[in-house]
């Protein structure tokens, strides 16, 4: 009788172990997207090597890596989804980029295309004195860029009026720091 309960319980986590490490890849993951975005993170021109950056498609994790040397970070997106790539990395605040691959009006000739694009995220050093400045730190909860398809390029691009606002808040919150 004992045996039989070894052999059970040891086919039983042969098993969930063989399930856990079976686990199917997402299609990021598997590098079957249409989009490749590569970044570099970065503060004051120092890049920010060993960083955590997350990809979540909507709310769904979806890849996570490690900056490389350089602060360099790389993801394969899918089309026609909602991305947020988070950066977290110790001392600073965390930062979002929000990347939209939805594509509207696009040309026939351009409908298989492949598209690259290269970004650069800068941290924010963690706020320290954070105490009764709840109002003015929220800009900090948002993305700092917000990327999207240009049909007229054919293209992806960065918001560049948003991401300039969000840059000089965020300056304004350093200055007032210090």
């Amino acid at each position: 009788m004992k045996m039989y309960s070894f052999v059970f319980w040891f086919a039983a986590i042969c098993t969930l172990g063989s399930n856990v490490l079976a686990q199917e890849k997402t299609p990021e993951q598997q590098q079957q997207g249409f989009f490749k975005i590569k970044g570099i993170v970065s503060c004051d021109d120092v890049k920010q090597d060993d960083a955590v950056v997350r990809l979540y498609r909507g709310n769904l994790k979806v890849d996570s890596a490690y900056t490389e040397k350089g602060g360099k970070f790389s993801f394969v997106l899918l089309k026609d989804q909602e991305y947020t790539i988070e950066i977290l990395q110790f001392g600073f605040e965390p930062s979002l980029v929000k990347v939209n691959t939805f594509r509207k009006k696009v040309d026939k000739e351009n409908e298989k295309n492949n598209y690259n694009l290269t970004i650069e995220a800068e941290l924010v050093p963690e706020i320290k004195n954070k105490e009764g400045r709840d109002e003015e730190l929220d800009i900090l909860d948002f993305p700092i860029a917000s990327i999207y398809y240009n049909g007229k390029e054919d293209t992806f691009i960065n918001n560049t009026k948003y991401t300039k606002y969000i840059k000089s808040e965020i300056k304004k919150i350093r200055a007032a720091s210090k």
